[in-house]
């Protein structure tokens, strides 16, 4: 890996030299293996009154306007919405990648409204598995070596690198193709690296942007089907984008959003968290408003919005 190893300590010489400020260093190596400590309780988000505006052509436009809302540490969440809805604007929140406007916005207890971009930073690299639509694979590495990136600002070991992408390849079935560049993979396989290097530093939550939407049918449902299995399996907090209702229907929670604002919200198939016990065991735990609709909804149990 020292040709990953020259490309990270040049873009590191190049930020250095370029004068800007601590705040938009990249997250500080930690000691192999180390995470941030998981909250033991209290919700993995909670939203109170988030906006973000935006200036286009010289008028405010609210991307997100009001939105209140709490996610828990093991649900699966599908956010779905037509074009210019907030979805997207929503995902960047929670992962930190942007501020609100106004508003408090809160991961495991931490208010990320208040930190400089160097905390967020901070936030993305060890709480936060982003998987996109585009894949977003560095064209001349391997499929090993584009998962190994997610863990070279973590001050990873090479040889630890090495044997956690591996194994986070053999989770999502490709350790056939770890040594093929993504030009050789189909698109699906494409995206199946995409979920390894997303899952091998272990993130609290993994946020996925239209995850399917440059996929045909068959694999959709095969990428979903990894997807879901990191949910269940490892009891990872998963939170979905889609247009999709086919996807949609498929998740426990249905979040709709219009005009930036959350206009449904509600459970559907019965289901609730995934958690990971003490013994390291994951287990289902259907929360106390899974039978029910939350109340800022009136859309009954199991019914899709149109």
């Amino acid at each position: 890996m020292k040709r990953l190893d020259i490309e990270i300590e040049e873009a590191r010489t190049a930020l250095a030299q370029s004068g800007l400020t601590d705040e938009w260093s990249l997250p500080q190596p930690v000691h192999a293996g180390s995470a941030a400590p998981r909250s033991a309780a209290g919700p993995l988000y909670r939203l109170d009154a988030v906006q973000k505006l935006f200036t286009r052509r010289g008028a405010r436009v609210a991307a997100l306007d009001g939105v209140d809302l709490t996610i828990e540490n093991g649900e699966f969440v599908i956010v779905m919405g037509s074009t210019g809805s907030g979805k997207s604007t929503l995902l960047m929140l929670l992962g930190a990648l942007d501020r609100p406007s106004a508003g408090t916005l809160s991961c495991e207890g931490q208010d990320l409204s208040r930190l400089g971009e160097s905390g967020l930073c901070a936030v993305r690299g060890r709480l936060v598995g982003f998987v996109f639509q585009s894949f977003n694979l560095i064209p001349t590495l391997t499929a090993l070596e584009n998962v190994e990136t997610a863990l070279v600002p973590l001050g990873v070991s090479a040889g630890e690198r090495r044997e956690r992408a591996l194994a986070a390849l053999a989770d999502v079935g490709l350790s056939q193709r770890a040594g093929h560049v993504p030009g050789e993979l189909s698109g699906g396989e494409q995206q199946r690296v995409a979920i390894a290097r997303a899952l091998v530093k272990d993130p609290h939550v993994l946020l996925a942007d239209e995850p399917t939407g440059n996929l045909d049918e068959k694999t959709r449902d095969d990428i979903v089907g990894v997807l879901e299995s990191v949910w269940r399996e490892r009891g990872k907090t998963l939170i979905v984008v889609t247009h999709d209702s086919s996807v949609a229907a498929r998740a426990p929670r249905l979040i709709r959003l219009h005009e930036g604002r959350v206009v449904e919200h509600v459970r559907q198939n019965g289901a609730g968290v995934v958690s990971r016990a003490a013994d390291g065991s994951v287990v289902a735990t259907p929360p106390a408003a899974a039978t029910a609709v939350l109340e800022e909804a009136g859309t009954p149990v199991g019914a899709m919005a149109p």
